[in-house]
């Protein structure tokens, strides 16, 4: 049997709870002592970087990525710096480190190794430009994953880079797939498996595009504009700041009674988390350093499956559950990381019979059994309205029973019940209430 609870994204109370239920962790705050590592050169001014970031709460790369004291460091980044228009003096320099407390080098650029590198002199050809009293713009990047000068020195999903000057364009990794929750006859509707090849109503699964959840990478950049004669460049080290150009988004649930039945587990008892989807993301866009992202496009499903069900247990809804619920993580920090955002959420108005592909609205869907259930895998999905950060964790908490059926919308088959059904629609499967 297949079935499909919702939570109405148009009940005031219902959505304002669902979105207090979100919080941002920051990933990056103070900055951390730099760390100087100077070229040597024979001649000219050495040009040197002091690369670092600020404290942060992200499980892939802290301050202690950068300050050699964590054996997961940054091993490596690019730096593009050119005054105004000319041609970049730093063109597109790889700079390396072989250990987390190792002198940084610059390696190469985009023409093939370098030996030094110096600050610009004054040019004794002309007096129309002083070259050491022009400001560098200065742009770097890194994935920690920066390929070799045999492809370009490029970083995996960005493309465009300093096209125009001073920005990037960056897609995050999606695969097609097939997901056990497409229905082989209703494309992009919901079901609890696949037909039998041999049944004559057979379709083939379509392929639905989610994000490749092993191959995203935590995405950092920074930019500064100096000469050498400013104070923050000592001895030549050019000070740069690091920062998270994603967000991290993390997944949680509870499950509180509401005041419709009590936890009497005789009665009520459990349900299991199996999988969780978040369902319209935009997953690529324009970067501009200084500025942040542009507009967005191309909406994409993150789907993530628990190596073993998530159970959770109800709870009544007394003041100190309410203060204080038994709360679980889904999908932990440092999974997903999103371009930043702001969703527009699902409605009632939106046709349902195409979740859970992408679309022009957000949702997160959980895939999950409960005790009346036992076997039988069922879906509740919930609007998502929250706004992702750049450098910040964003923390969903999911109520379990905040649902919503809308399989059984006889007057209306193109939008969402706001009520949820009797219990002898599903022979007797599910007894408790939701809200009104």
């Amino acid at each position: 049997m297949k079935k499909f609870i919702m939570l109405s994204a148009v009940m005031a109370a219902v959505s304002t709870a669902f979105v207090a239920c979100s919080s941002d962790d920051d990933l990056a705050l103070a900055p951390a002592v730099p760390e100087e590592t100077v070229i040597d050169t024979p001649k000219g001014t050495p040009f040197s970087v002091m690369p670092y970031s600020g404290a942060t709460r992200a499980d892939l790369y802290n301050k202690d990525a950068w300050d050699g004291t964590n054996d997961n460091f940054v091993s490596c980044f690019k730096l593009n710096g050119r005054q105004g228009t000319a041609d970049p003096w730093v063109n597109d320099v790889v700079f390396t480190r072989s250990s987390k407390s190792a002198a940084w080098v610059a390696e190469r650029d985009a023409d093939g190794a370098i030996s030094s590198l110096k600050w610009p002199k004054d040019n004794p050809a002309t007096t129309e430009v002083v070259e050491s009293a022009t400001a560098t713009d200065f742009y770097a990047i890194t994935d920690n994953a920066i390929k070799d000068q045999a492809n370009n020195n490029a970083l995996d999903y960005v493309t465009n880079w300093m096209n125009p000057v001073g920005s990037f364009t960056y897609t995050l990794p999606a695969e097609l797939v097939k997901i056990v929750w497409e229905d082989t006859n209703n494309p992009g509707s919901l079901t609890t498996g696949y037909l039998d090849p041999s049944d004559p109503d057979y379709v083939e699964n379509p392929d639905v595009n989610i994000i490749k959840n092993a191959d995203l990478k935590d995405l950092m950049v920074a930019t500064v504009s100096h000469k050498e004669s400013d104070a923050e460049v000592v001895d030549g080290a050019l000070p740069l700041a690091f920062k998270h150009a994603l967000a991290g988004l993390t997944i949680q649930a509870k499950f509180l009674s509401h005041g419709e039945y009590d936890s009497n587990s005789t009665q009520n008892g459990w349900a299991k988390v199996k999988a969780v989807a978040v369902c319209g993301l935009n997953t690529s866009g324009p970067y501009t350093f200084g500025t942040g992202w542009g507009t967005l496009s191309t909406p994409v499903n993150y789907y993530y499956e628990l190596t073993t069900p998530e159970k959770f247990d109800v709870q009544d809804e007394t003041d100190a559950n309410k203060a204080n619920p038994t709360t679980k993580t889904l999908v932990a920090a440092g999974n997903w990381l999103v371009i930043p955002q702001t969703t527009t959420p699902w409605d009632i108005s939106y046709n349902s019979g195409l979740l859970p592909n992408p679309a022009t609205c957000a949702y997160v869907i959980l895939k999950l059994e409960d005790f009346k259930n036992v076997g039988t895998d069922f879906f509740l999905c919930y609007p998502l309205n929250t706004t992702l950060h750049a450098g910040k964790n964003r923390t969903i908490v999911i109520d379990i029973a905040q649902g919503r059926d809308y399989s059984y919308n006889t007057d209306d088959p193109d939008k969402c019940d706001m009520y949820y059904h009797p219990a002898t629609i599903f022979g007797g499967a599910r007894e408790f209430k939701m809200d009104e």
